[in-house]
C-alpha cells in the first residue's frame, strides 16, 4: 500500500509512539519490515520523503527513527539488506527533521 502510494506513511500521525502496546508494535513491525522488504529504491525514498518536514510531523519521524532503531534495528541485525535499509530510513528522517532548520 505505502509503497505503492495508496497510503502516505504521513498516516501513522496516530500513534503514538510513546505508548505503544503489544499489538500495536506488533502491527508497526510487520508495516516496517514488509515495507522496507519489497520497496524499491526510488519508491522507498519518496515514501519516507512524504512524511514532510513540517513541525506538526515531527512526533512522527521522532516516533518512527526511536522504533526503528530500538524495535526493528535488533530483529534484522542478521539481515544485511533490512539492516541497510533501516539505516538509511533513519538517515532520510534525520535529514527531514533538519530541513527547516536548514534555510
Amino acid at each position: 500500500m505505502i509503497q505503492n502510494f495508496v497510503l502516505s506513511m504521513s498516516i501513522l500521525r496516530i500513534v503514538d509512539f510513546t505508548h505503544l502496546d503489544e499489538n500495536m508494535e506488533y502491527f508497526l513491525s510487520q508495516f516496517l519490515i514488509h515495507f522496507l522488504s519489497v520497496s524499491a529504491d526510488d519508491i522507498f525514498t519518496a515514501c519516507v520523503a512524504r512524511i514532510g518536514s513540517d513541525a506538526d510531523k515531527m512526533s512522527v519521524r521522532d516516533g518512527l527513527m526511536v522504533f526503528l532503531k530500538s524495535s526493528i534495528k535488533p530483529r534484522v541485525e542478521d539481515k544485511p539488506a533490512l539492516k541497510d535499509r533501516v539505516k538509511k530510513m533513519c538517515k532520510y528522517l534525520d535529514r527531514l527533521g533538519s530541513i527547516e532548520f536548514d534555510d
